[in-house]
């Protein structure tokens, strides 16, 4: 992690990463299915799932091969961050949480910065 933060990769041994690959199933999920979830998902309990938490919840349960074995899946975003998305299928239009309420009347901070990687490397070393 050193090398990485210095200078921005670091190297893995074929070993590490062919582990690190046994430990990891790549996953498609289609539209249809994803709304098929946050639709299940809602039904099932009454909550709301984000469209990218409805993927790796399927996506879980595609590769979960013994259903008596708990298989965790933890949810990327809030259903607030895609409104119309969560209400199309559950006809709920999810509202920010509590602490994030006034966030469309916040100010909004922005850089403008140039087109050119060094000075953006430089602009998130110092601003992290």
């Amino acid at each position: 992690m050193s090398d990485l933060k210095k200078s921005g990769q670091f190297n893995i041994s074929d070993e590490k990463l062919n582990e690190a690959k046994a430990s990891f199933t790549p996953m498609r999920v289609d539209e249809r299915h994803t709304r098929d979830t946050i639709a299940e998902i809602f039904r099932g309990g009454g909550n709301l799932i984000d469209p990218h938490t409805a993927v790796g919840v399927y996506a879980a349960r595609m590769k979960n091969e013994d259903i008596k074995i708990p298989m965790v899946s933890l949810s990327t975003a809030h259903p607030a961050k895609f409104p119309e998305a969560v209400k199309d299928v559950t006809g709920i239009h999810p509202e920010l949480p509590q602490h994030m309420a006034d966030l469309f009347e916040r100010e909004e901070k922005f850089d403008v910065l140039p087109n050119d990687m060094e000075i953006l490397k430089t602009y998130i070393r110092k601003h992290k």
